[in-house]
């Protein structure tokens, strides 16, 4: 894992904006949305990305983790395979809730809030169904991950950055849409009643 420089080239940069700009501005508008009452539009678009970079580095550190002994490589990772149903599916999804937990709870043990709850909520329910759904059961987008567990950790534009993407294909992210509506429309219902949006 290093820096890729290459990405700040002109043509490199213009494939990443064409691939991925248009879902990480309906992402970060409707984080946006979600925060601006106590928090401002800059702060609330690092935050999103910040949550970008967690997941990533949370994804790596699973992988280092020696397979006999990780639940993420013997549960995720094997999900696709004929014998396996709905229920590992299910404890694919509670492994991945955990890791947002860590940060909330990490945050509840250092008495000091980074990332509000809110938008804890708002990225786990994207990073969750994008994973468990579009990749593992649609097979949408870069699926290579599964066959190669040394690259390709994602997000796409964080695994081009610090080079550990497989190859300089872009991943076509336009499939996430759906899930980030999902997830706003779940987050504003969750967080109503505490006049904290809308």
């Amino acid at each position: 894992m290093k820096l890729n420089i290459n990405f700040f080239g002109k043509e490199t940069f213009k494939k990443y904006l064409y691939n991925h700009q248009p879902y990480q501005i309906i992402i970060v508008l409707f984080g946006i949305i979600l925060t601006y009452k106590t928090i401002s539009p800059f702060y609330s678009t690092f935050l999103i990305f910040g949550l970008g970079f967690y997941s990533y580095f949370m994804h790596v550190v699973l992988h280092m983790i020696p397979e006999k002994y990780n639940p993420h490589l013997l549960i995720h990772h094997n999900i696709n395979k004929p014998d396996k149903n709905i229920f590992h599916n299910i404890k694919s999804i509670i492994l991945d809730i955990c890791c947002f937990f860590i940060l909330y709870y990490f945050q509840i043990l250092i008495n000091y809030e980074l990332f509000p709850p809110i938008l804890i909520l708002y990225y786990s329910i994207i990073y969750i169904t994008v994973n468990n759904i579009n990749y593992s059961i649609l097979h949408l987008g870069n699926y290579s991950h599964y066959l190669d567990k040394t690259t390709n950790f994602g997000p796409d534009p964080v695994d081009h950055l610090l080079g550990t993407n497989n190859n300089e294909t872009f991943e076509h992210m336009y499939h996430y849409i759906l899930n980030i509506i999902f997830a706003f429309l779940v987050t504003v219902v969750v967080f109503c009643d505490k006049n904290d949006i809308l």
